[in-house]
C-alpha cells in the first residue's frame, strides 16, 4: 500500500503558524475594554518609550495581571485576539536601552506585571496549547529569561 502523506517536510516555523491560524478562528473578538488596554500594552517599533507611555503601560500590565488572577477569567482573556501578542511585545522590550531612570523602571513592572498575568494564563491547560503557538511568545520569554536580571526572570 501506499505511505500515508507526511508533513516532515514543512518547517516547525510554519507548522506552529498553521496550529496557530486554526487556533486563532475559536478565538474572541476583544471587548472594547480590553481593546483599549490592548492597545497601551502593545508597542510597535516606532513608539518612544517616553514617560506617558511607560506609565500607561504599566498600569495596563497591572489590570491584565488583575485580571488574569481570576481563575475565572483566564480561559477568555487568553483566548481573545491580541492579548498573546501584546504580552509578547512587553516581553521583547527587555532588550530597549531606556535612558531615563523613572521609564526604565516603570518598564521593568511592566514586564513583571506582564510576566504574572501570563503565568496565571497558564495555569489552565487549555491555554497552553496556544500560548505556545502564538508566534513570537516563546521567544519573547526566552529573551526574558536571558535577558532580565530582576523578577522577570523568576517567572
Amino acid at each position: 500500500g501506499s505511505q500515508p502523506y507526511q508533513d516532515d517536510d514543512i518547517d516547525e516555523d510554519v507548522r506552529q503558524s498553521i496550529v496557530f491560524q486554526a487556533l486563532r478562528k475559536q478565538m474572541l473578538k476583544p471587548s472594547p475594554q480590553l481593546e483599549e488596554l490592548l492597545q497601551q500594552i502593545r508597542r510597535d517599533f516606532s513608539t518612544q518609550i517616553d514617560r506617558t507611555f511607560a506609565t500607561r503601560r504599566k498600569n495596563a500590565c497591572g489590570a491584565l495581571k488583575i485580571l488574569a488572577a481570576k481563575e475565572e477569567n483566564r480561559l477568555k482573556i487568553c483566548w481573545t485576539l491580541g492579548v498573546l501578542p501584546a504580552i509578547a511585545s512587553v516581553l521583547l522590550d527587555v532588550h530597549e536601552v531606556i535612558q531615563d531612570e523613572q521609564n526604565r523602571l516603570a518598564n521593568i513592572e511592566a514586564r513583571n506585571r506582564i510576566v504574572s498575568a501570563l503565568l496565571d494564563l497558564s495555569l489552565n491547560k487549555k491555554n497552553r496549547v496556544l500560548i505556545v503557538s502564538t508566534p513570537g511568545l516563546l521567544d519573547s520569554i526566552a529573551q526574558t529569561i536571558l535577558n532580565d536580571d530582576g523578577e522577570g526572570r523568576q517567572g
